[in-house]
């Protein structure tokens, strides 16, 4: 333990923080990365042992791995994710290149989406375009284009009985 409140600490040591997300490329989300971080500092915090070298060689060491840690966890479950979505888009017909009635099939349903989930399946479904494509046409982040892609399945599998598949 040290001799500061971790509250000092952590005054002291947000730029280490914000200095180790900006050398990993990390600016989406950018406040669920920096809590990692504050929670990796408070591990550090707790578990420093002074004999084995000083404070900010070991504080930077230990928010470094965890936020790569969580990057790699982010990276799989979106990779997860993109592969559940397309099985789940499949299974219900929303994206087929050879059947032109798929959108028709789902515009008794279309009026209770929100307009920000109309604005995801219009720029899937109709105009074919990418997640991030859709984020920079609407001025918003991917993560949240992907939480509207979320809702809508969420939504629409509901919806759609499976009788009707």
């Amino acid at each position: 333990m040290l001799d500061h409140s971790f509250e000092q600490v952590l005054k002291d040591y947000q730029p280490l923080i914000k200095n180790q997300m900006k050398q990993l490329n990390i600016y989406t989300n950018f406040e669920e990365f920096y809590q990692v971080g504050q929670i990796a500092l408070w591990k550090a915090y707790c578990h420093y042992e002074q004999e084995k070298g000083h404070f900010a060689f070991y504080a930077k060491q230990r928010v470094r791995g965890d936020l790569i840690d969580f990057l790699r966890k982010e990276a799989k479950y979106k990779e997860h994710n993109v592969i559940s979505d397309a099985v789940k888009l499949h299974q219900y017909s929303i994206v087929t290149e050879h059947e032109e009635s798929s959108y028709e099939r789902f515009v008794p349903y279309l009026h209770l989406l929100s307009c920000r989930e109309k604005a995801w399946f219009t720029e899937t479904i109709i105009h074919q375009l990418k997640l991030s494509e859709i984020a920079q046409k609407y001025s918003v982040s991917t993560h949240t284009v992907a939480s509207w892609r979320k809702s809508v399945i969420k939504k629409l599998s509901y919806m759609m009985k499976p009788e009707e598949n």
